[in-house]
């Protein structure tokens, strides 16, 4: 974006933009820490939901094969309410993927990126106000 730094015709007008320029640029780098911490986070979390899942699909997959073989009895009974807590849970990860999933990962790489676009952006503002400053008078 350009802007008006011509406006900026004294050093005190530029101090207090850069001081301005300070405190956002202060809170936007707290954000962006937050974000890779959050970024960081929810990768492990997704990567643990997708083990859990593929273990238990892969559970549900074999249970299935192997139930209609096994003569009613208790045994039976414990695989089929086995089978029943595991699609259950796996419903669950399924559901919970679009806010701790892969979504979530790329929602967050998203945040991050956007936080550094606007860093770059006013650090090099920054710059080009120290740049103009110097010979303006008091």
């Amino acid at each position: 974006m350009a802007y008006s730094l011509n406006l900026l015709t004294t050093k005190t007008l530029c101090d207090a933009v850069l001081a301005h320029l300070a405190e956002i640029l202060r809170v936007l780098r707290k954000q962006k820490a937050d974000a890779v911490y959050q970024q960081e986070g929810t990768s492990k979390l997704s990567a643990e939901q997708q083990t859990e899942l593929a273990f238990l699909q892969a559970d549900i997959a074999s249970t299935l094969l192997l139930l209609p073989t096994v003569p009613a009895s208790e045994q039976r009974t414990e695989r089929e309410n086995k089978l029943r807590k595991d699609t259950d849970r796996r419903d669950e990860l399924l559901a919970r993927q679009a806010d701790g999933g892969p979504a979530a990962v790329l929602k967050a790489q998203i945040q991050a990126t956007r936080l550094d676009l606007q860093i770059n952006e006013l650090a090099q503002l920054e710059t080009d106000i120290l740049a103009i400053r110097g010979p303006l008078p008091d």
